[in-house]
């Protein structure tokens, strides 16, 4: 049963936007095979215009300098950045911490590290209080959160804090409009559909989305109506994911705009500058670019880690778990909005969490 009726695209489908991007998927692999390669030695990648760069905590080991060459494409390297990525995650989650508690309970927060900046930016969504009871101030509560964390600690890193609205920060699970829908039975969330996968081990196939979504959720499709089987559900460390089963066959495809499809030909990491699109049954197609990665955002549905932040996009109500991608290649599924910016979280932790593979086209679910 296809969800799709759309034959595969060709170039002249792909609008100047990804056109001008797609290199940036072959690089990111040379990032990332640095990245697995030498974990206690790499601190962040981003493009920055035409260029790969590469940061170390250190000294730049010689085999990175290999692998970044062999890629073919204009690279920087920055060495003794001061500190690894697990260091600088773990330095984050501090930071959230205290954002939390100094923001007060209710009260939605978004924070992380802003690599070429060299800096964590904190969104406080309310009114926070200081410890006399008072509104805060952001220079307030920025320099509250230096002191508690340490200067020292903080391995170089700034701390600059932003307040918004309440409503300007938040999960995008509710909706009710068309597009790829995925409409909640019990009053819960209801979400945007994401890519189609298979378990690594047994015969299910189905869907991934947003983990604070529904687990009670109906596919509307033009070839019939069904309810998925819930699978599985993470919010926390790893991202905001939920998997479910099809009581149908489906394909390896996904919608990139209303009543558009493509197939999916393969999966990619995205770094800092990465090029994304993203789909969502009310927010339509948006393209932008990540601006951060390894982000927390804690909502009314709890504290979601390991996300990627974008600009250019325009996330909405509803649009949770619609598809994160560029071209034909899966990066991820949407979290969420922010005053100034979306979430979503990365597709490898999904399907390594879950135990799950991506369905190509071709050979298409196997």
């Amino acid at each position: 049963m296809s969800l799709i009726a759309a034959s595969a695209p060709h170039n002249s489908d792909m609008d100047a936007f990804e056109k001008a991007a797609e290199w940036q998927l072959e690089a990111s692999n040379a990032i990332t095979l640095v990245r697995e390669t030498y974990p206690s030695d790499y601190a962040a990648g981003w493009f920055s215009g035409t260029a790969v760069n590469v940061a170390f905590a250190s000294e730049v080991p010689a085999g990175a300098n290999d692998i970044l060459a062999a890629a073919g494409y204009p690279y920087a390297v920055i060495e003794n950045f001061g500190a690894s990525e697990s260091e600088i995650i773990s330095v984050g989650d501090r930071v959230h911490a205290e954002a939390i508690e100094l923001a007060g309970p209710g009260v939605e927060v978004a924070s992380g590290p802003i690599i070429p900046d060299r800096v964590f930016e904190i969104t406080i969504a309310g009114e926070p209080q200081n410890g006399r009871g008072d509104l805060a101030d952001p220079a307030a509560i920025a320099s509250e959160i230096v002191a508690r964390v340490g200067a020292e600690s903080l391995r170089g890193f700034g701390v600059a804090v932003h307040l918004s609205k309440p409503e300007d920060l938040g999960d995008a699970g509710w909706g009710q409009a068309g597009g790829t829908a995925i409409n909640a039975t019990d009053g819960q969330p209801s979400c945007t559909s994401g890519f189609v996968v298979t378990a690594a081990v047994g015969s299910d196939l189905g869907v991934i989305t947003a983990g604070h979504c529904s687990n009670n959720l109906q596919q509307i499709s033009p070839n019939g109506n069904f309810l998925f089987n819930f699978r599985a559900e993470h919010l926390g460390a790893s991202g905001d994911m939920q998997w479910m089963r099809s009581p149908v066959m489906m394909d390896a495809w996904f919608h990139y705009d209303h009543g558009l499809g493509r197939p999916v030909t393969g999966k990619n990491a995205v770094y800092v500058g990465s090029s994304i699109c993203v789909y969502g049954r009310n927010g339509g197609r948006k393209c932008g670019n990540v601006d951060a990665v390894n982000q927390t955002l804690t909502t009314s549905s709890g504290t979601a880690g390991g996300l990627a932040r974008t600009t250019g996009t325009a996330v909405q109500q509803g649009d949770s778990g619609g598809p994160v991608y560029l071209n034909t290649t899966a990066l991820g599924v949407i979290k969420g909005f922010g005053a100034f910016n979306d979430f979503f979280t990365p597709i490898e932790p999904i399907l390594s969490r879950f135990q799950l593979q991506l369905c190509l086209d071709p050979p298409g679910c196997q």
